[in-house]
Order: structure tokens, then sequence, then C-alpha cells
């Protein structure tokens, strides 16, 4: 059986493997909802929606605590498949991406 983890670092690995998202971040498209697309970061353990933002910033931008900044093209009010636990580390051996 092939180790899940191992697969996700040999497509890190691979530039072609990474889209730019509309605000500048690079995401490793994952498949775990079939509701929304989900992108890793290039730290290996963040994860983004498809407008490049964090569950952080989702939440805070939900509860009016921050403002949606005027060119963001994120109109995303969930968070569902972004969370991965708080102490969550990237996989063994995730290679070096740069970012912009």
């Amino acid at each position: 059986m092939v180790n899940p983890n191992t697969v996700l670092v040999e497509r890190a690995a691979r530039p072609v493997e990474w889209v730019p998202l509309p605000n500048g971040r690079l995401g490793l498209p994952l498949c775990l909802t079939k509701k929304r697309s989900v992108y890793l970061a290039t730290d290996g353990r963040t994860r983004l929606c498809e407008h490049g933002e964090t569950a952080s910033a989702i939440s805070q931008y939900a509860l009016g605590s921050r403002t949606r900044p005027a060119d963001s093209k994120c109109g995303c009010l969930n968070v569902d498949g972004l969370t991965a636990g708080r102490f969550a580390k990237p996989p063994t051996n995730w290679p070096n991406v740069p970012s912009y």
C-alpha cells in the first residue's frame, strides 16, 4: 500500500503541480471534499480555499473582526475542509517550495 504522505511529497516536488491562486499564493490541489476546492500552502501544513485564504482569515472576515481587502476575490463564508489541526506538521521530507 502506498503511503499518502509519500505521494503528496512527490507531487509537491514537481513545480507543475502548484497552482497560483487569486491572492498570489501557491497552492497544491488536494482532493479532500467534493463541495469545495482545497489547496495545501507551500509550508506543507496550511490549507487554503480556492481563493488562497486561510481558515483563520475567513473566520475573521465572517465575524467582522477583520475587514476583507477590497481586491479580495474570496467570498467564502465557512471553513469546511480547511482545518487540519493547530499543531499539524508538514509531511516528512517536505521539499523547500518557493513562495511569491
